[in-house]
């Protein structure tokens, strides 16, 4: 592909895209803003079950975030669901999160749910009864539920899922729509706590807090809250600004722009200052969910290109990199840079796997291998990983064996 052709998919991207979570080290000059009248509220509340629902950019994964730092919790990212099957498959690590000493155990579980040999409905059992099973405190995050929305057969699990919650375990759910679910089935209306695009948009302190010049001559911080609307990424890509010395003529620039079109302006500023190793690597991001650093080096043999990707990340909120290294490009981002480009994301999963095969990390390349549907050359690196070697199955070896015929 080439830069012309990454440049103007990626520009229709950004344009298209409202960015959901709202990681703003480099934005803010230090941490994160951190939501505590929000954190507070939830403090009070004590739900059995907090919703966030919200637009993209509203922050709710950063919300979540906040929320379950240094306590027993887990994320199961649901986007894509196809059916019950593949929720109960993704909700069995996640559990293991929960509690890394069920680990042994659940990773059975993992393997008896690539059982052929059993229904799809004595699987999906499997997997609810392992999640019937929990004592402690904890948190359990599902990201992207709107996709299970949408999903019957998964709307119908998740309901089951909630029905059979276990005491002890407060369910957060993030999503960019109604669930179609009336969440009294599963708990009282005191027990639930939602939170909604008004309630998650930030409030006159939130932008005297990142804009402490501003705040100081009060006309900048009332155009900045009238432009934004309280909305989190429009705030943090008007502050990154800012930090470039370029929010005066920026204002002056946005007098006439609808609140609508706001973000595909300020994403054009930002497309601007890309350079084409970043492109390349964004790419890659897209096309190797939770990509390492071991996967980008790989994938770009370029070392330049993966120091620009970690930059970027600490820089925008366009791209994060998790606790585990991983980097997080927004998924509907990425699947606008994939739209149309099936065969380039297969030829560079393929090229990545045979990268890992060459340096025997074959249960890496088998993982990539499926990405791109080859259960074939999945099966033969995975053969060829001496699991005899390892303690016991691993979960992620167990879902990549599960996950072959």
């Amino acid at each position: 592909m080439g830069l012309t052709t990454h440049r103007r998919l990626l520009t229709k991207c950004l344009q298209r895209l409202v960015l959901k979570k709202a990681y703003v080290t480099a934005l803010t000059g230090s941490q994160e803003l951190r939501r505590d009248a929000l954190l507070d509220r939830v403090e009070r509340a004590q739900p059995e079950i907090l919703a966030l629902i919200a637009p993209a950019g509203f922050g709710k994964s950063t919300l979540a975030r906040q929320l379950i730092i240094g306590k027993p919790a887990a994320v199961c990212d649901v986007a894509g669901i196809l059916d019950d099957l593949d929720l109960a498959r993704r909700l069995v690590p996640a559990l293991a999160q929960e509690n890394p000493s069920r680990t042994q155990l659940l990773t059975q579980r993992e393997l008896m749910l690539g059982d052929g040999g059993t229904s799809v409905a004595e699987r999906v059992n499997l997997a609810l009864e392992a999640w019937k099973d929990q004592a402690a405190q904890s948190f359990f995050v599902f990201e992207n539920a709107e996709h299970i929305a949408r999903n019957p057969k998964a709307r119908e699990f998740f309901a089951r899922l909630l029905t059979h919650r276990p005491a002890g375990r407060t369910v957060v759910i993030c999503s960019r729509e109604n669930l179609r679910v009336h969440l009294t089935r599963f708990a009282a209306p005191h027990e639930i706590l939602t939170l909604r695009a008004d309630d998650l948009a930030f409030d006159s302190a939130d932008l005297a807090s990142l804009f402490p010049e501003a705040a100081s001559g009060r006309t900048n911080l009332e155009r900045i809250l009238q432009l934004s609307q309280g909305w989190p990424i429009a705030v943090f890509l008007l502050k990154r600004f800012e930090n470039e010395g370029r929010m005066d003529h920026l204002l002056e620039s946005l007098d006439d722009i609808a609140f609508d079109e706001l973000h595909d302006y300020l994403a054009d500023q930002v497309l601007a200052s890309l350079e084409a190793g970043l492109v390349k690597g964004l790419f890659a991001c897209a096309c190797i969910t939770r990509a390492t650093t071991a996967d980008l080096q790989a994938a770009l043999g370029d070392e330049k290109a993966v120091r620009a990707l970690a930059e970027f990340a600490r820089e925008s909120p366009f791209l994060a990199r998790n606790a585990q290294g991983e980097f997080e490009l927004h998924p509907m981002l990425a699947s606008l840079l994939l739209e149309h480009r099936e065969e380039h994301r297969n030829e560079l999963l393929a090229r990545t796997a045979a990268e890992f095969e060459n340096k025997r990390k074959y249960q890496r390349a088998a993982e990539l291998h499926l990405a791109r549907g080859d259960s074939g050359a999945a099966a033969s690196a995975l053969g060829r990983h001496e699991v005899i070697r390892d303690h016991a199955p691993s979960m992620q070896y167990a879902r990549v064996l599960s996950s072959l015929d």
